[in-house]
């Protein structure tokens, strides 16, 4: 029999790149290989086996030969080992966006088998014992025997696993705490497993979200009869979404990830604190997989990193606040950031360790045609500046849940104009809620992931009760408002989380949620209940009102906390705000803000007419004052910074001086 004769069809999408007209880019995705015996086209392992052997070679040659044609220099391992990194998230995300799709028919059984998979692993504990795990035999009857906790009911207990105390709320020891945002003390810490850590980044990349407590794994046999657990709906899932949404993140440009370089800190005996830097997996298709102990240095080094590349199509952040943060630092150092990259040298003002030096340097080689490309851009501004760097910027990931809700308007309307700005998850201390699978949309929802935590949800009517009746997924409205409950297995059941979500559709059986604030940072004088929602509402309409002002941040606290420094002898609003553009507020200005306040809130507006309250108090505080509060409490807590947020509502006298030392005006 004769040789086949081997013909190698390469089926490619070129397309023209901006100022290179002569240079493509290699859609790798839709490469195929065939072989052409006696006229007939089949594959080509059914033909000649060996022949495989030479694809992988052929494919990292084009690989290599298309980034070089780029300007690009990366190793050929990163390249191979981004390319396959990508491929096993596109076999997962498929995967596991079948399995939620499946999840979502049948939420009461699949919630009710995690449910009662956690219980069993967590039985013998002190917590189970005290609460009868063993004889909890669906959600109704779970819901009989534990009543509804919160903080309190735990802090005793994690404060006795700190010290060593075993099994007292998990099983498994626990490795590593994290804060829950915008918690920033040390009795408002949580537990994560040893397992969790091993296996929760398949469900949702642990820096994604601030303050996360991970799962335990499933592994007792018994627990998972008949439940349909799914420990990879999150990242993968996003990820897919994504993909679909936006098809080009597919090609091997890297995105450029903010904010999750801090290394971890330890707590007061064994236990480290902070949040996972993440998987190899998830650091294949990140620029910077260091550690560093200086936040802002952190931040320098990764906007080095970030610059250098013009092709980046991502930029992600663990959270709206780490991004904001970083092109705060980029609009204060680019002048250094342009030196660095044209000398291709870390500069000498950044006290790092040597080896961390030199690594960092590995990465770096000098481009004086960039830094010049950069340095135009500077100086045109910073509105826009994001697409401006980045041509071929795609989408900016990160998570817009409750304080970062704002600094996503802020990004939206300054530094990433025209640049999609997408929610991927929503988590709480016990881990994954849901998943955004429609990152297109301007709104971010939440598809509930069942196999993922038990969750529960307390009707609007019902909030001041100490023991509310509670419903199930399956049993909850649309346009009605509840406060979720979480039961996970790092320890924590039948949490009362004060998230507040609003109900705005089905997906299935599975409900679709909108997250909307946190119950504990509500503003409350007299009754009036002013939400963290309705205060942002406001201050934006008053932000409109003052020309040429931008806002960047602020923070409030009720008077009493304002001490001898507060103007006035009505209990009223002590608002801190940061902004650009102004500085100086007039006295009608400032009043603009309680206007604003007592159109959003019909109880504001009543008790103000009757002299219940004062009018809020507008302080403006110097640049970068939240940003030196956020490494403030840092020095407080055991949190990195990708885990902590600084709460809106400051409810100590400490942080509320801290800024009172910073007004301006």
């Amino acid at each position: 029999m004769a040789c086949p004769r081997l013909i190698v069809l390469m089926e490619f999408d070129t397309r023209p790149l901006d100022g290179l007209q002569s240079q493509y880019w290699l859609g790798l995705n839709a490469l195929s290989f065939r072989c052409h015996p006696a006229g007939d086209m089949v594959p080509l392992q059914d033909v000649w086996p060996s022949a495989w052997l030479l694809a992988p070679l052929l494919l990292l040659l084009l690989t290599v030969s298309a980034l070089l044609w780029r300007g690009q220099k990366r190793p050929v391992a990163a390249l191979l080992g981004h390319y396959l990194a990508m491929k096993m998230v596109a076999w997962l995300g498929h995967r596991q966006r079948r399995l939620l799709e499946a999840s979502t028919l049948d939420v009461r059984r699949v919630q009710e088998g995690g449910l009662l998979c956690h219980l069993r692993l967590n039985q013998h504990t002190e917590w189970g014992q005290r609460h009868r795990f063993k004889e909890v035999t669906d959600a109704d009857s779970f819901r009989q025997l534990h009543p509804l906790t919160q903080y309190g009911d735990y802090a005793e207990l994690i404060h006795r696993v700190i010290q060593g105390v075993p099994e007292v709320l998990t099983a498994e020891r626990p490795c590593t705490l994290t804060l829950r945002p915008p918690s920033s003390e040390w009795d408002h810490v949580y537990l994560c497993t040893p397992a969790a850590n091993v296996h929760f980044f398949l469900q949702v990349r642990l820096s994604d979200s601030p303050g996360l407590v991970c799962r335990a794994r499933y592994d007792h046999p018994d627990a998972l009869r008949g439940s349909s657990v799914s420990i990879l709906q999150g990242s993968t899932v996003w990820m897919d979404a994504t993909f679909h949404a936006f098809p080009s993140t597919w090609l091997l440009q890297r995105s450029a990830s903010f904010g999750r370089l801090s290394a971890w800190r330890r707590a007061e005996s064994w236990m480290p604190a902070g949040v996972s830097v993440g998987s190899w997996l998830f650091r294949r298709l990140h620029a910077a997989p260091f550690q560093m102990a200086d936040e802002r240095d952190a931040l320098y080094v990764e906007l080095l990193l970030a610059l250098k590349d013009p092709t980046l199509e991502v930029l992600e952040a663990a959270s709206a606040r780490e991004l904001c943060a970083a092109f705060a630092t980029l609009q204060e150092r680019w002048q250094e950031l342009i030196e660095d990259i044209r000398v291709g040298t870390l500069s000498q003002r950044l006290e790092l360790e040597q080896d961390l030096r030199q690594q960092v340097n590995g990465l770096l080689y000098g481009d004086a045609h960039r830094a010049d490309d950069l340095c135009l851009e500077f100086e045109k501004g910073f509105r826009g500046i994001a697409r401006r760097l980045w041509p071929n910027l795609k989408l900016v990931a990160a998570t817009l849940i409750g304080p970062n809700q704002l600094y996503g308007a802020i990004l939206q309307n300054y530094c990433c104009q025209d640049v999609p700005i997408y929610s991927p998850v929503y988590t709480v201390a016990e881990g994954l809620v849901g998943v955004n699978i429609w990152p297109e949309k301007p709104v971010p929802t939440y598809l509930l992931c069942p196999g993922s935590i038990f969750c529960e949800f307390i009707p609007d009517n019902s909030w001041k009760e100490k023991q509310p009746k509670t419903l199930l997924m399956d049993e909850v409205e649309v346009d009605s408002v509840y406060e979720l409950v979480v039961s996970g297995v790092a320890g924590l059941c039948r949490f009362r989380t004060g998230d507040v979500v609003k109900v705005t559709g089905f997906h299935n059986q599975c409900p679709i949620v909108e997250f909307k604030y946190r119950r504990g940072q509500t503003l409350n004088l007299r009754g009036e209940q002013t939400t963290e929602e309705m205060f942002v509402q406001a201050l934006q309409s008053a932000v409109r009102q003052w020309a040429g002002a931008e806002l960047v941040d602020y923070g409030c606290a009720e008077s009493s906390l304002a001490g001898s420094f507060s103007v006035g002898s009505d209990h009223h609003y002590e608002v801190f705000v940061e902004l650009v553009g102004i500085r100086n507020l007039s006295e009608d200005q400032r009043l603009k803000l309680d206007h604003s306040l007592q159109e959003t809130s019909a109880t504001y507006k009543s008790l103000r007419f009757r002299g219940s309250v004062g009018p809020a108090q507008v302080q403006l505080v110097r640049g970068g004052s939240f940003r030196e509060l956020h490494r403030h409490l840092l020095n407080e807590c055991p949190g990195t910074p990708a885990s902590l947020e600084v709460p809106r509502v400051l409810r100590r006298r400490e942080h509320v001086s801290f800024l009172q030392s910073r007004i301006i005006s």
